[in-house]
């Protein structure tokens, strides 16, 4: 039966659906008083003995560190009290930041049947250090004729493979990308409005963040997840480290992408997480990639 809860105006609905309590806010999880309005529909759950929680994510376009954060603690406090907290109907915004951040293994996410999200059980899974063309072929990305040809080329021009890969058309520079994440043991992200917070963003100093082609993208506890062009470059990541104490775990990301949100004329902190847009773009040749690509 369903039984709105008014929160400072805003509607939060609650059902309770067989064992489960549905909770559904109607706008994005971002800044503290949204995330007071979904506590304090949970609290009311607790009360109530309700401990088995789905949070419907079908009107959040996305969430923040402060968002991420309260999601963990809660999941804490209801398995301790014998119950759980899952998310359903969410968008790919809040899978790709559920990936980044670790709450996509933290708590479960549902798809559209209401089962738990898993990757292809297929799918070949490859640690960090494997060959950048190993997992492209495995990802039917391309053929083991055409990554022969590019280590010829390689040997020739000098060019490190990734590149050669893109630059010849062969796969698509979001597909290697993605592939040289998977090589490094690091997520790789398409930055855009929505993917990172803006407040967390803003503290790092943008003359610095420039400096250091860095961008923070959420900070969850007592770690910053960054997005960087060079995953591998340890100077950055303790200078970070120090100017914030926290933990920095890298995010690759394309150099271009990090200079232009931090060129933007508009201040982080006041960037508006409305700005969402999920426009797929041609991606240009990386220049400044500097990973070992292929051993």
């Amino acid at each position: 039966m369903s039984d709105p809860a008014e929160i400072k105006g805003r509607p939060i609905k609650k059902v309770r659906i067989g064992v489960a309590t549905h909770v559904t806010p109607n706008s994005s999880l971002t800044g503290n008083d949204a995330v007071q309005d979904l506590l304090l529909v949970i609290d009311e759950c607790i009360e109530n003995q309700e401990f088995k929680i789905i949070i419907d994510f079908s009107a959040v376009a996305t969430i923040d560190s402060l968002a991420i954060s309260t999601l963990m603690d809660l999941q804490d406090r209801l398995i301790k009290l014998g119950g759980w907290v899952k998310i359903s109907g969410h968008n790919s915004i809040i899978s790709e930041i559920a990936a980044i951040t670790g709450l996509s293994d933290y708590l479960t996410f549902l798809n559209s049947e209401g089962k738990r999200e898993r990757k292809n059980e297929e799918e070949v899974t490859f640690g960090p250090g494997a060959r950048l063309g190993d997992i492209l072929v495995a990802r039917n990305l391309i053929s083991e004729a055409r990554i022969a040809d590019a280590l010829k080329l390689q040997d020739r021009l000098g060019k490190r493979m990734g590149q050669i890969i893109i630059d010849k058309g062969w796969v698509a520079e979001m597909d290697v990308l993605r592939a040289l994440g998977e090589q490094l043991g690091v997520p790789f992200v398409r930055l855009r409005p929505g993917l990172f917070d803006p407040a967390t963003a803003a503290l790092l100093d943008r003359s610095i963040a420039r400096r250091l082609c860095a961008l923070p993208l959420f900070r969850v506890r007592s770690i910053l997840y960054m997005a960087t062009a060079k995953p591998q470059d340890m100077p950055t990541f303790e200078e970070v480290s120090e100017r914030l104490q926290c933990v920095v775990r890298p995010v690759l990301a394309r150099k271009e992408d990090i200079l232009k949100i931090l060129n933007e004329s508009v201040g982080l902190d006041d960037m508006q997480f409305d700005m969402i847009g999920d426009v797929d773009e041609d991606f240009e040749v990386v220049e400044n990639l500097q990973v070992e690509d292929y051993a």
